[in-house]
Formats: C-alpha cells, sequence, structure tokens
C-alpha cells in the first residue's frame, strides 16, 4: 500500500503523471492514494523529487539514489558480453558461493512481473543436487521409454536419454549436469515471468565469472513427474520453466560464433 509523507509532498504531480493503475490523484495541492488500484510496482517511489512515498510491508532500506550509481551499460559492451556468452557442459569442482547465489537470486528478485505479481520462485540444489540428478536421470529414462513403447522419437532427444541413464548408472558419467555442483529450479505461473528472471540471471552469472546451462532436460522430466513437482512443494498451478546449471567453467572460448540474421518484419 502506498503512504505519502504530506509534510514532504511538494505536490508536483510526478506520481500521478506515472501511476499506470492510475491509484494517485492530486488533492489539494498534495498526493492522495485512492485506495483501489495499487500494484505496487513502485514507480511513485522513484520518480518523486521529494522522496515523500513509501510502500508498507517493503524495505525501504533498499531503495537507492539513482544519482548515486554508475551510469548506464555501454551499449556495444552488453552487446559483446552477450555475443560471447556460451553454454557451458563442462564445470570444474569448485562451488559456487552463497554470496555469488544471492547476487544472482537478487537479479531475478529485480526481474520484470506483470503486473507487478513477483510470482517467480526459486528453489537452489547443492546439498540435495546429487540426489536430484539421479532423479532427473530416471525420469528421462521413463520418457524414453515411453516414446519406445508408442513407437514414436522426441528428436534425438529420446535416445540420449536412454544413454544418459545408462553412462549414470554404470560409469557415473554425468551428462544433464556436467559436473556443476549448482542447480536453480525457476517456477511461476507465467512463463513469460519464469523466463524475463532466467536470463537476467544468466547475465548475473557470467558477470560473476561464472558459466551456466539451461537444462531443458531437467525442466521436462519435472513437468512429466508428479512426485518431483511434490518434492518442489510447487504453488498453485505453478510450473517448471527453467533449470539453470551454474558452476565455474572448465572450458575457455576463445571467439564468438556466427548466427543466422534476425526475422524481422519493419512495419
Amino acid at each position: 500500500m502506498v503512504k505519502i509523507d504530506t509534510e514532504k509532498c511538494v505536490g508536483c504531480g510526478a506520481c500521478a503523471a506515472d501511476c499506470f493503475p492510475q491509484e494517485l490523484e492530486l488533492v489539494d495541492g498534495k498526493a492522495v492514494p485512492r485506495g483501489v488500484n495499487c500494484i505496487a510496482c513502485g514507480h511513485c517511489i522513484a520518480v518523486c523529487p521529494a522522496d515523500a512515498v513509501t510502500l508498507t510491508g517493503y524495505n525501504m532500506g533498499e531503495v537507492l539514489e539513482c544519482a548515486s550509481l554508475p551510469s548506464r551499460l555501454d551499449p556495444q559492451v552488453y552487446l559483446n558480453h552477450l555475443k560471447t556468452r556460451r553454454s557451458i557442459r563442462r564445470f570444474r569442482d569448485v562451488p559456487v558461493t552463497r554470496e555469488q547465489l544471492e547476487l544472482i537470486l537478487e537479479a531475478g528478485r529485480f526481474s520484470p512481473t506483470g503486473g507487478n505479481l513477483q510470482n517467480v520462485s526459486y528453489t537452489v540444489f547443492q546439498k540435495e543436487l546429487p540426489a536430484l540428478r539421479t532423479k532427473l536421470i530416471d525420469e528421462l529414462k521413463l520418457m524414453g521409454d515411453e516414446a519406445a513403447r508408442a513407437g514414436q522419437k522426441i528428436s534425438w532427444y529420446s535416445d540420449m536419454w536412454l544413454e544418459m541413464y545408462g553412462e549414470y548408472h554404470a560409469q557415473r558419467k554425468d551428462r544433464l549436469f556436467f559436473g556443476a555442483g549448482t542447480a536453480i529450479v525457476i517456477a511461476s505461473d507465467s512463463p513469460q515471468s519464469a523466463c524475463i528472471a532466467a536470463a537476467h540471471m544468466e547475465t548475473m552469472i557470467y558477470s560473476l565469472g561464472l558459466g551456466m546451462l539451461y537444462s531443458g532436460f531437467s525442466a521436462r522430466a519435472i513437468m512429466h513427474s508428479p512426485a518431483l513437482q511434490k518434492e518442489l512443494a510447487l504453488k498453485e498451478n505453478y510450473q517448471v520453466y527453467a533449470v539453470l546449471v551454474v558452476g565455474c567453467p572448465d572450458v575457455n572460448y576463445l571467439r564468438t560464433v556466427p548466427r543466422k540474421s534476425a526475422d524481422v518484419v519493419w512495419r
């Protein structure tokens, strides 16, 4: 809920002008909440020149003054960052620290969500990651067996799932997490919210000198298994849309790679 400090409010109307749900209005030269449509987005806090706005139920101590922060990212530097990132499938036996994980999760927490619902949950696996890996690989084998019995082939994936199962249980060869010691399961009732959070977390991961892989196999296995969904205690209507496998890369890529031209229609 928005609260206005009328002592500080200068009646400039900036908060009302920037309020998408039109929750704020000017009354007798002061900003006043209507008490109807606030989505707690915080735009009013960010735009107020007098620092007269607060949100109840939120930690106002984490609000930063933009003037004290570094200027925006150089666009070419950021584009080069995107071009040089690679999906990592070779990890060293170096743990991701709690401090690094907190930064990665902060990148997800501050990602935009529709209507500011903040409807994304995160489950971080480290200590229990070996057990999770086994369950996922076993579930992938079930999926491969189901496809074979039905006379179907899920791309070349279903054959790979069976190979992964055999190699893992016979040789302990890990072709799911590739030796990484951390996995972050991202769930939401909105694929858009989950995927935006995952992308922002990915950028943070690489900025920390770490690497990652979007494990589509893992997300697919979880959503195939009611037992795994129950174990994750997913909220009502939540699905797993991304699993980030995170660790310290054991490979050094020397150059960027080409991409097809963007499919763009200019109207």
